[in-house]
């Protein structure tokens, strides 16, 4: 559900007018005044907790995981040291999360690929990852595919659903 479907609005002055339902237009207008507030905000100085980052709604979660993984692959990169940053299970999390967005499995090469680490590290993840129940293996002809544990899914959305990247 988005969120014009949720918000009402009602017309100032209108003394027993009924509620009705934001327009894109003005939530793009409420956005951008928004925004305006908060380069004022941090221009005198305000930070931490008064300006808790807020979700965009117009972005997915699957896209925020997508997100997150680019930006942290973007680090390694520029640090050129990326040993120093490693999460495999996190990274494998983000990688089958953006998968099960899309309604899609990763096979076992590829979630160890996208946690940038040897197979052999890569492997013993997985095997923590599934004993905890974040990740199930499901047999199939061409190999072991994974998907992420349905209360992993849900973790992991309501995780990225506050984040505000």
């Amino acid at each position: 559900m988005r969120r014009t479907d949720r918000a009402v609005k009602t017309d100032a002055g209108a003394a027993d007018a009924a509620p009705r339902a934001w327009t894109e237009a003005e939530f793009a207008a409420l956005r951008q005044s928004m925004a305006a507030m908060l380069r004022e905000a941090r221009a005198m100085g305000l930070s931490g907790w008064e300006l808790r980052p807020v979700a965009d709604p117009d972005v997915t979660a699957g896209r925020r995981a997508a997100r997150i993984r680019q930006r942290r692959s973007d680090r390694d990169a520029l640090f050129s040291h990326p040993e120093l940053f490693g999460e495999p299970a996190w990274d494998m999390l983000l990688h089958l999360f953006a998968l099960h967005e899309r309604g899609l499995c990763s096979t076992v090469g590829d979630a160890i690929m996208a946690a940038r680490v040897p197979v052999d590290v890569g492997a013993e993840h997985l095997v923590r990852l599934e004993r905890r129940g974040l990740v199930d293996r499901i047999a199939g002809i061409g190999g072991d595919r994974l998907a992420l544990g349905a209360g992993a899914a849900k973790t992991m959305r309501r995780f990225l659903d506050e984040s505000s990247l």
